[in-house]
Formats: structure tokens, sequence, C-alpha cells
């Protein structure tokens, strides 16, 4: 996931390139905007909905009340394992919601995405089972 990270933030945050090379970029992999921002919407939907299924399931796929609580896991490397309880996973799981919600209305979209890129990856390291 360390190599994910990177090329993404590589793609999102480097500048878009110049002269020649955009010519020739545009011309081998241009596309219309609007199917640009559909795609953008449809991942907005997409995220907001494992969000809010992810937020409605909590007490059952993340709490140590659920069938697969913290000692159960044999590893530490998400911040979802801070709690076990099921009110503070749905306050961490917010955020996720809120960057989704940014994502389909376009906003600030290039700092929802990675918002979203590390929730995601947050929550397969506490359970990887989903």
């Amino acid at each position: 996931t360390t190599i994910t990270c990177l090329v993404v933030l590589l793609l999102l945050l480097c500048p878009a390139p110049r002269g020649p090379l955009r010519r020739l970029l545009k011309a081998l992999f241009g596309m219309d905007p609007r199917s640009l921002a559909l795609f953008r919407i449809l991942l907005g939907c997409l995220t907001f909905e494992d969000a809010w299924f992810r937020i409605l399931f909590a007490a059952d796929f993340m709490s140590d009340e659920g069938w697969w609580p913290r000692s159960m896991v044999p590893h530490n490397n998400s911040i979802f394992m801070l709690t076990g309880s099921t009110f503070y996973l749905r306050m961490l799981l917010l955020p996720y919601c809120v960057a989704s919600v940014l994502i389909l209305v376009g906003y600030q979209t290039r700092i929802a995405i990675l918002m979203s890129h590390f929730y995601v990856s947050q929550l397969v390291g506490r359970n990887t089972h989903i």
C-alpha cells in the first residue's frame, strides 16, 4: 500500500505537462471532460455508499462486540484499532463520508480523493475480510 500511496500522491500533486509532451498525451489519452465528470460523480456515489454502510454496520464488523473484535486482529496498523466502541468508530468514519460527498459534488476533489484513499486503506487494515 505504500507504493500505491506514493503513486497516487505523485499523480495528484504533479503539475500537468506542458508543450509537445502535453499534445502527445492529449492525443493518446485525451478524454471528454463530461466523461471525467461522470466518473467523478459515480466514484463519489460509490464511496458514499461504502461509507454509509460501514457507518450502519460498524457495530457488527468493527466494534469489540462484533464478529471480528480487536483482539483477533493480528496486526495493529489502523486508526480504527484505537477504539472498539461503536460510537467512536462511527465518529472516525464521518470524515470518510464527508470526503465522498466532496468527491460527488466536485469540491476540492484531489484532497477528497486522498482522504478517501487514506480511509479505505485504514479500513482494510482494520478488517481485511470485508
